[in-house]
C-alpha cells in the first residue's frame, strides 16, 4: 500500500525514567497516564503537547514514496538547429524507481496536439520536434516497475526569437558638378519620371534613381563653343558593400573609353553632351554607389614657343601629356585598401612619380592633397600602391596579404561522405571576404585532415556555408558491449543469457541519414562504422541487432 503521508501513533504513555518507579507507568490523583490514541476522542495533551492518532509527517513518511512521481523539468536547451531541444529533469525520491521517460512538445497550451519523444531515465531528454517557430509548450511523465505510469510534470515553455524584417535594398545615385563661371541645365529622362534642372555656378546637384528603372538619361547644355570644348570627368565611388559594376555608365559623345562602371571622361565642342545610365542589379542593404560627374572647360595648353631665328633646328618643347591611373579611394592602412571591393572606382592621372586628380592638375602641376601621411590605393585584385599626402609615389605595387583555408581537393555529394572520410589529399586556398582568390571551386569540401571536424559548401569561388559534422543526424541507445553471435560465450549459453537480460550499461551512438550506425560524430572514435558482424548489440527493450560496418544484418531478441 502507498504511503499517505501519516504517522501512525496507537498509545499514549507516561512512564517513570529513573527513581524506584523507574520503567513502571504513572500513576497518581490525576489517574494513569495511559491512553489508546486509536478510539474517540483520537487525542490526548501531555504538558501542554497535543498528540494524535494519525499526524501528517512529510520528513518521515513522504506522501507517496511507493508511487511513481512525475519528473521535475528544470530547464530546456536549445540545440544545434531549430527544432532541436535538450529537456533538463531531476526526479523526486522515491520506493519506485523510474525506468523511461516520455516527454511532449506543443503549440497549444493545453496540449491538444503533441509530439512525443521517450529515453530511458537520465538527466535529460533529447527533443527533435519541427515546431520551429513562435512558443512551444514541454511536460512529461515516468514508468516506473509497477502498471501505473507517474502523473505529468508541471509545463515549461520556450519562445523563438522573431525573424527581423528584410533590409531596404541599397542606393544608386548620381552627382552632377558643375567648375565653369555659368549656370548649366540638365533634362533628365526615365520611364519613372522626367524633370530639368538648372545646376549654378560652382554649384553642385545630386538625386537618387531605382536599380528597377530599365535606363536614365541626362542631357547637358552649358559651357562655350571653343577650340578646346568641354569635358565631363566620370568616377564611380562605392560604400556599404555595393559595387561600381552594379551600374553601367555610357555616352554618345566619343565615349568608348568612357563607357562602363569605371573612370574616364568625354570631351564635346558645341556645349552639349548625353550621358546614360543603366542599373544592372540592386546593391545590398545599406550599400551606395556614387556616380560623380564633373562638368569643366578644358584649359589650352601652353603656347609652344617658336625657335629663335638664329637656331631655327632647336626641337619644340615637349608639353607632357600624363597617364590615366585607376584605383580605388585613398585608404589609411594596407588591409583596408586590399579589403575594398574595387578597384576601378577612382580615376588618377599620373606625371612623373606623382598622381594628379585631374588631367588638367597634371599639366599645371597643381599636386593633390591626401589626407594621410602614407595613403594606400589598391590597383588590382591583390596588389595596392602607396602614396604620400601630396600624390607622390612611394610604392608602386605591393602584394596584398590575405587569410587561408586548408581544404580537401576533392568534393562531396553529401555530409555524412565528407565527415566520415579520412584519406584525401589537400589544397590551401586564399580568401577575401567571403570570395576565394583565384580559384571557382564548387561544392562540399573537408576542413579537417581525418573523420568528423566541419566542412565547407562553396558556389563559383563564393563561401556559401560551414557545416559541423555530427548536424545531419542523431542519437541512438545502445547497450556499451555486445553479445558474442556464437561461441561458449554466446546466448545459447543461459549463464551469458541471465548476464545480457540484466545488463543495463547503455551508450549513445550516431545515426547517420544513410542509415549507418558509428560509435560517435566526433573526437577519437568519430564516423567509425558500429560492428564487425560477430557482436549483438541491444536496445532498452531487450531487442538485439547484429550490425556489420553500421549496418543491421540481423537480430536476435533477449528471452528474459
Amino acid at each position: 500500500m502507498a504511503n499517505t503521508g501519516y504517522q501512525i501513533t496507537p498509545t499514549l504513555i507516561q512512564k517513570f525514567l529513573d527513581g524506584p518507579e523507574s520503567g513502571s507507568v504513572v500513576t497518581g490523583s490525576f489517574g494513569k497516564y495511559e491512553n489508546q490514541l486509536g478510539v474517540a476522542p483520537f487525542s490526548a495533551s501531555l504538558e501542554d503537547t497535543n498528540y494524535y492518532y494519525r499526524a501528517l509527517n512529510e520528513v518521515t513518511c513522504p506522501e507517496g514514496f511507493e508511487d511513481c512521481q512525475a519528473p521535475v523539468l528544470t530547464s530546456v536547451q536549445t540545440g544545434s538547429a531549430k527544432g532541436l531541444f535538450n529537456l533538463n529533469y531531476t526526479q523526486p525520491t522515491t520506493l519506485n524507481t523510474a525506468i523511461d521517460i516520455t516527454g511532449s512538445i506543443s503549440q497549444l497550451e493545453d496540449f491538444s496536439v503533441v509530439q512525443t519523444f521517450s529515453a530511458s531515465i537520465g538527466s535529460m531528454l533529447p527533443i527533435s520536434s519541427s515546431f520551429t517557430s513562435g512558443t512551444v509548450y514541454f511536460r512529461a511523465f515516468q514508468s516506473c516497475s509497477g502498471p501505473d505510469k507517474s502523473p505529468f510534470s508541471d509545463p515549461l515553455e520556450f519562445t523563438f526569437a522573431p525573424i527581423p524584417p528584410p533590409k531596404p535594398p541599397g542606393v544608386l545615385r548620381y552627382k552632377v558638378q558643375n567648375t565653369l563661371n555659368t549656370p548649366i541645365t540638365l533634362n533628365v529622362r526615365s520611364t519613372r519620371g522626367n524633370f530639368d534642372q538648372n545646376v549654378n555656378a560652382g554649384a553642385t546637384f545630386q538625386s537618387t534613381f531605382l536599380a528597377s528603372n530599365k535606363s536614365l538619361d541626362i542631357n547637358f547644355k552649358g559651357g562655350s563653343n571653343t577650340t578646346y570644348g568641354n569635358t565631363i570627368i566620370k568616377n564611380i565611388s562605392t560604400t556599404g558593400g555595393a559595387v561600381a559594376s552594379s551600374v553601367y555608365v555610357s555616352s554618345p559623345n566619343n565615349g568608348s573609353s568612357f563607357n562602363g562602371s569605371r573612370g574616364g571622361a568625354i570631351t564635346f565642342y558645341d556645349g552639349k553632351a548625353k550621358v546614360n545610365f543603366k542599373p544592372v542589379n540592386t546593391p545590398p542593404p545599406d550599400g551606395i554607389v556614387d556616380i560623380n560627374l564633373t562638368f569643366a572647360s578644358n584649359t589650352p595648353p601652353a603656347p609652344q614657343v617658336a625657335p629663335a631665328p638664329p637656331t631655327p633646328s632647336n626641337p619644340v618643347p615637349y608639353t607632357p601629356r600624363p597617364t590615366i591611373r585607376f584605383g580605388s579611394s585613398a585608404f589609411s592602412t594596407a588591409d583596408s585598401a586590399c579589403n575594398s571591393s574595387d578597384f576601378r572606382s577612382q580615376t588618377y592621372y599620373q606625371l612623373g612619380n606623382y598622381l594628379y586628380l585631374t588631367s588638367n592638375d597634371a599639366i599645371a602641376g597643381n599636386r593633390p592633397s591626401f589626407p594621410n601621411s602614407r595613403n594606400y590605393i589598391l590597383t588590382n585584385t591583390s596588389q595596392h600602391a602607396v602614396v604620400s599626402s601630396n600624390g607622390y609615389i612611394i610604392e608602386s605595387s605591393n602584394s596584398c596579404s590575405y587569410p587561408t583555408l586548408t581544404l580537401s581537393k576533392k568534393s562531396y555529394s553529401n555530409q555524412e561522405t565528407a565527415c566520415r572520410d579520412r584519406s584525401f589529399s589537400t589544397q590551401t586556398v586564399q580568401y577575401k571576404g567571403s570570395q576565394l582568390i583565384g580559384k571557382k571551386l564548387n561544392g562540399r569540401f573537408k576542413m579537417q585532415t581525418g573523420r568528423g571536424g566541419q566542412n565547407v559548401i562553396i558556389s563559383n569561388g563564393q563561401i556559401i556555408s560551414y557545416e559541423t559534422c555530427g548536424s545531419e543526424g542523431q542519437g541512438v541507445s545502445y547497450t556499451r558491449g555486445g553479445a558474442a553471435v556464437s561461441g561458449a560465450t554466446s546466448l545459447d549459453n543461459p549463464r551469458f543469457m541471465n548476464f545480457w537480460c540484466k545488463y543495463s550499461t547503455f551508450r549513445t551512438y550516431f545515426l547517420g541519414p544513410s542509415g549507418t550506425v558509428y560509435y560517435s560524430s566526433s573526437g577519437r572514435y568519430a564516423y567509425i562504422p558500429l560492428g564487425l558482424g560477430s557482436r549483438i548489440y541491444f536496445d532498452s527493450n531487450k531487442d538485439g541487432y547484429i550490425f556489420l560496418k553500421g549496418k543491421i544484418i540481423g537480430t536476435r531478441n533477449l528471452n528474459c
